[in-house]
């Protein structure tokens, strides 16, 4: 027997001898290990958004279940008033992928089938063809017209800003003719998640309000998260926009201008409101399977082929958007409702990243992009 093997057998012997308090585990780094460097870069970019925005700010949070959570906070909501943690941000389309797994969990239960045409549910819906289902309506198929789209929407917000918009205001006021018939094409429409919401209420007989924060808010934890006119005892980063494309950038809270109108007539298309801490969680919680039974995240992930433009361009699913971010295949999905935000879950590290600032055109991706580098590093 050579000297090698001799000594392989005596190492193996070894190991098996030792009971398994003598092995020792390799920690798992954690994303608090790159603190340092994740905060220099939340830091630098809110300089470089201070030489053109002097009130920007934005607050970040890296999340897996076995590497915790890192977040970072920059800049400013309004005059000297620092964003903090506990701050919470318009997190806008984001929204969808609440709506879209509180349809599926509806589904799992037998309330309805996501194929099931409007009609089943809902009367004189004139502005929409009825034979659209639910989940053409989730997956941006059903042709539905965007009244984000009609030019009186912005000066419909602005014309009566305490107003409380009810889903069949928005339908009856901002909703043209639909744009092709059903299952034909694809068009992003933030209508189609007004009839969704529509939908739940009439099957469920409860308020989205209620369904959202009975199911996931109060249930998962995220003790920082509200929809639509909920109450909210955070402070709301001050939003900020230029609404008719002036250059001018007016701050809407510091106007005095009420939010009702804001947040009722988009509520189910992107009314959520969140800390980035409990959006991160929401993403690691949702796409890593602890929300929806296995089939029903696997046709929340299925993106919809027309959807598809080329491999540069995201892909959609219901509620949820497909990102190829450099190969890695990414799912989630952001949000431009004066505040500007994103969330995503990269299932290969099992981690999400939220990101959420106050300035509604700012390039999310590439800031995204320098916070992947960072944590990979330590993956």
């Amino acid at each position: 027997m050579t000297q090698l093997r001799k000594l392989a057998i005596l190492g193996l012997t070894t190991l098996l001898a030792c009971s398994d308090d003598d092995v020792t585990v390799p920690a798992i780094p954690q994303f608090s290990e790159s603190a340092v460097e994740l905060q220099q870069l939340v830091d630098d970019e809110v300089t470089t958004q201070n030489s053109t925005f002097t009130s920007f700010g934005m607050a970040v949070t890296v999340y897996s279940n076995e590497r915790g959570g890192w977040t970072g906070v920059g800049g400013v909501s309004h005059e000297d008033v620092a964003i903090s943690p506990d701050m919470v941000f318009v997190a806008a389309s984001i929204t969808k992928t609440f709506v879209a797994a509180l349809a599926l969990q509806l589904q799992e239960e037998g309330v309805f089938s996501l194929d099931d045409p409007i009609s089943k549910w809902l009367d004189n819906i004139n502005v929409v063809d009825d034979k659209a289902t639910i989940r053409q309506l989730l997956d941006h198929s059903a042709g539905v017209f965007n009244y984000a789209e009609n030019p009186g929407y912005v000066p419909a917000l602005l014309a009566d800003p305490g107003r409380e918009w009810t889903p069949e205001e928005v339908l009856a006021t901002l909703v043209e003719d639909p744009y092709f018939e059903p299952g034909t094409g694809w068009s992003y429409s933030n209508t189609g998640y007004v009839i969704v919401r529509m939908i739940i209420q009439k099957a469920t007989g409860n308020s989205l309000t209620a369904e959202l924060r009975n199911r996931f808010f109060t249930r998962l934890g995220l003790n920082n998260t509200y929809f639509n006119l909920e109450s909210y005892p955070n402070q709301l980063a001050h939003i900020w926009d230029d609404p008719f494309g002036t250059g001018e950038y007016t701050d809407f809270i510091a106007q005095g201008l009420p939010l009702q109108a804001y947040l009722s007539l988009g509520a189910a298309p992107g009314s959520v409101i969140s800390t980035s801490s409990d959006l991160a969680r929401w993403g690691t919680l949702l796409y890593g399977g602890e929300v929806l039974q296995s089939s029903s995240l696997e046709e929340m992930q299925l993106v919809n082929p027309m959807s598809f433009v080329d491999e540069a361009n995201p892909k959609y699913g219901l509620g949820t958007w497909e990102y190829n971010l450099n190969g890695r295949i990414m799912y989630g999905h952001g949000g431009t409702k004066s505040h500007r935000s994103l969330l995503v879950y990269y299932p290969v590290g099992e981690y999400s990243i939220a990101i959420t600032t106050n300035r509604p055109d700012f390039d999310v991706f590439t800031f995204l992009e320098r916070i992947i580098n960072v944590i990979e590093t330590l993956i």
